[in-house]
C-alpha cells in the first residue's frame, strides 16, 4: 500500500512511526486519542463522537483494555483502513489477522485448590 505523508514526515500507512530523541524510529500499533488527532483530520471531541455513534467500532478500531471507564486505545492499521475506505468486513478480517501475529505472553495455569489453601493459610 504505499506511504502516507503526515506532518511533513513520510511513514508507512500500516504503522505510526515515532522519532525518538536519539533519531531512532520505532513503530506504534496503538495510539491514544491525542496521538490519533495529530495524525488524522479529526479532533479529540470528533474522535469521541465517532466512537459513540459507532463509526469507530469497539474491538475493531479501538479497545478499552481496563473496562468501560478506561481510556480508549486506538489500533492504527484499522484506522488507516477506515480512512482509505476499506469495508468494515475487510477491516475486521485484517485486524483479526494482524492481532494474531502480535506475540502474546504465555498463559499461566492456576491451581485453584492450592490458591485457596494458601489464602486460608495467609488469613489464619
Amino acid at each position: 500500500m504505499g506511504e502516507v505523508c503526515l506532518g511533513g514526515e513520510r511513514m508507512t500507512n500500516k504503522l505510526y512511526k515515532i522519532n525518538e530523541n536519539n533519531g531512532e524510529e520505532r513503530s506504534r500499533l496503538y495510539l491514544n486519542a491525542g496521538q490519533l488527532s495529530e495524525l488524522t483530520p479529526w479532533s479529540v471531541p470528533a474522535i469521541d463522537s465517532m466512537c459513540r455513534t459507532g463509526v469507530l467500532k469497539l474491538n475493531v478500531h479501538y479497545f478499552r483494555p481496563h473496562g468501560p471507564r478506561s481510556h480508549r486505545i486506538f489500533f492504527w492499521p484499522a484506522i488507516v483502513e477506515l480512512i482509505e475506505g476499506q469495508s468494515a468486513a475487510k477491516v475486521t478480517d485484517r485486524v483479526t489477522e494482524q492481532k494474531a501475529q502480535i506475540p502474546r505472553p504465555p498463559t499461566m495455569v492456576i491451581d485453584v485448590e492450592q490458591a485457596q489453601t494458601e489464602l486460608l493459610r495467609l488469613l489464619s
